[in-house]
């Protein structure tokens, strides 16, 4: 499952001897870095829309992906991406170069509402946001799903109250994700992900709504 992400055998190696990774009857088992008991599981049969599961009232937290450590520092740019496997996908060829964020869901970032305001969960106060590149990398069906849609641009608006300068990447829709993307580049993914993050947007068009 982490080889179609296209996750190389030295980082599967290196996250099983960190204790991240493990298989399970379910499925694939994923430990969050640095928070103790938290792991979602990818089922190999999804039930239904269902693909990952986790404990019951564990909510939502962000998957801070190795092998990055600088995430109060403020420094290098951050990308926030849909899911695990995703995070685990960028994060084996950037390695420390820029931090990587996964959420388990569109909507995973998010701790509630403080009236009309969504409230980034408590993880994010470990990362130091002002000022910060944080590019949003969402699946590309984001351009036909309008609660999707929403979602990027409340976590955009949540992390720019935050001091943030946020950039918005737009996948082409001939592939969902960007491991997807980064497996179809192959051995061009630099330069392919380079432009990719060179043509990402301030704010994405919701006229079709």
């Amino acid at each position: 499952m982490l080889v179609a992400s296209g996750i190389c055998d030295e980082c599967i190696s290196g996250l099983a001897r960190a204790g991240l990774v493990r298989s399970v009857s379910e499925g694939l088992r994923l430990d969050y870095p640095g928070v103790k008991g938290f792991y979602r599981i990818r089922l190999d049969e999804p039930k239904g829309k269902m693909k990952y599961t986790q404990e019951s009232g564990t909510g939502a937290r962000l998957y801070l992906a190795p092998p990055y450590d600088r995430w109060g520092v403020g420094l290098e740019a951050l990308v926030i991406t849909e899911g695990e496997k995703k995070a685990l996908a960028l994060a084996c060829r950037l390695g420390p170069k820029m931090g990587i964020v996964g959420i388990g869901g569109v909507w995973n970032w998010t701790g509630g509402k403080d009236r009309d305001r969504r409230i980034l969960v408590e993880d994010f106060n470990q990362i130091d946001l002002r000022g910060r590149s944080v590019f949003l990398c969402f699946d590309s069906d984001v351009e036909t799903n309008q609660q999707v849609m929403k979602a990027e641009r409340d976590l955009a608006k949540a992390l720019g109250e935050r001091g943030a300068k946020v950039r918005i990447v737009v996948l082409p829709p001939e592939r969902k994700g960007i491991d997807d993307w980064l497996v179809a580049w192959g051995t061009q993914w630099r330069d392919e992900l380079r432009e990719l993050f060179k043509s990402a947007i301030t704010t994405r068009s919701a006229d079709r709504y």
